[in-house]
């Protein structure tokens, strides 16, 4: 088996472990969203790719699909709970402004596009797998 299908498999074997029932796991992302107040706004990044737009591995790098409407309604509701909305994509830096303005069209009022991990109160990925924080093995 190549890397590209081995990759595949593990992600549907995570989805089915981590997201049996998609709604229950949107629900409860959303229930995790920091409330900002007293003028304290927080950072929320999401990934572009699989969480705000449809995208395949095999697609090329300058196809943006249709968009993933869920992840774009969370993306609104971010933004209108007053924090910050960053997006995290490995996408190339001269895509950034593209991606910014599909987002707008979608009415999504992003605060930047970037491919450099930054400081955030919660990142939203559908790669990601939750790690136990400082975590010694004991």
């Amino acid at each position: 088996m190549d890397g590209d299908a081995l990759y595949e498999r593990r992600l549907r074997e995570q989805e089915q472990q981590i997201h049996p029932d998609p709604l229950t796991q949107i629900k409860h992302i959303q229930s995790q969203i920091p409330k900002a107040s007293g003028g304290k706004q927080f950072t929320v990044c999401m990934d572009f790719d699989g969480v705000l737009c449809q995208h395949e591995t095999s697609d090329p790098i300058d196809k943006i699909g249709p968009p993933l409407l869920p992840g774009i309604k969370l993306a609104k509701q971010i933004v209108a709970s007053g924090n910050k909305l960053v997006i995290l994509t490995a996408r190339p830096e001269q895509m950034h402004n593209t991606i910014l303005g599909w987002l707008k069209g979608y009415g999504v009022k992003a605060y930047e596009v970037t491919s450099k991990k930054p400081p955030a109160a919660m990142y939203i990925d559908d790669r990601a797998e939750k790690w136990p924080k400082n975590f010694t093995g004991k």
